[in-house]
């Protein structure tokens, strides 16, 4: 594995990651935080789309927080979110297994929300209710 600090706003940059990977024969995955750009500029060679995450039921928080307010933040989230679940790990990895496969051929660029719904718990204005 290698690691790459590149400015994904200068296409120069880009090329470099990728050539960085070329030491493993091809890029299988990348994670990246600036999406659109690096999608641009590695076209058509190369997808590149990003995964959000919502809450994640891990270990993490039992061992942040304790077992019993683990629970019981998983029971909040659950309760709150549209898909009445907590994701996991797991989850999200089918849906980064499906970006990675020939189903997701068509997209690149594209912001893929793996939230059980959390984006749709936030307000709307007023102009957007009547779209």
């Amino acid at each position: 594995m290698k690691l790459v600090q590149a400015d994904v706003a200068i296409d120069e940059d880009c090329h470099r990651l990728v050539a960085a990977a070329a030491d493993w024969g091809r890029l299988d995955i990348l994670v990246n935080s600036v999406t659109p750009a690096l999608a641009r500029a590695l076209a058509p060679l190369i997808r590149v789309n990003a995964v959000c995450p919502g809450y994640m039921d891990t270990p993490w928080w039992t061992r942040g927080i304790g077992q019993g307010a683990a629970d019981n933040l998983r029971e909040l989230v659950k309760s709150a979110v549209p898909l009445r679940v907590a994701s996991r790990p797991e989850d999200i990895a089918e849906v980064v297994m499906f970006l990675a496969g020939p189903a997701s051929r068509h997209m690149t660029g594209a912001i893929v929300p793996a939230d059980a719904g959390v984006l749709l718990l936030v307000p709307v204005s007023a102009t957007d209710a009547h779209r």
